[in-house]
């Protein structure tokens, strides 16, 4: 599957995943297509030529019984980012705060509201002629 993605421009990407998914198993499953989580992550920081080596935080929420990693590669070309967070205690589901250390709408706003890629499109063709 990523070997057919070919994206035009530096592309800002937020994956928030389950360890538990057994839908979309963190872990990928090649019997059906399905590559491991950190793989896509990877492709994406490449393809956006990142920093390699991520940020990472661990939030523990010792009343939830649940952790949540906050990954974030740095430093890719146009200031798009690569970011991961990944529920230890979270299935196949829509997070929320209160069962899963992580609200999902409020992260995917924060994140898509930082970024114009039209206008970024636009200052990368400007800085190339």
């Amino acid at each position: 599957m990523l070997a057919d993605c070919n994206p035009e421009h530096p592309t800002p990407v937020m994956q928030i995943h389950g360890a538990l998914d057994p839908t979309v198993p963190f872990d990928g499953n090649s019997a059906l297509g399905m590559v491991p989580i950190e793989t896509t992550l990877e492709f994406w920081s490449d393809y956006n030529l990142c920093n390699p080596v991520p940020d990472l935080q661990i939030i523990d929420f010792f009343d939830l019984g649940i952790s949540v990693d906050h990954q974030t590669y740095k430093d890719c070309q146009n200031d798009v980012r690569v970011e991961l967070f990944k529920s230890s205690g979270m299935a196949h589901t829509w997070p929320i705060e209160s069962l899963y250390g992580i609200e999902a709408t409020r992260e995917i706003w924060s994140f898509i509201n930082q970024f114009d890629l039209a206008r970024k499109n636009r200052l990368k063709i400007l800085h190339l002629v």
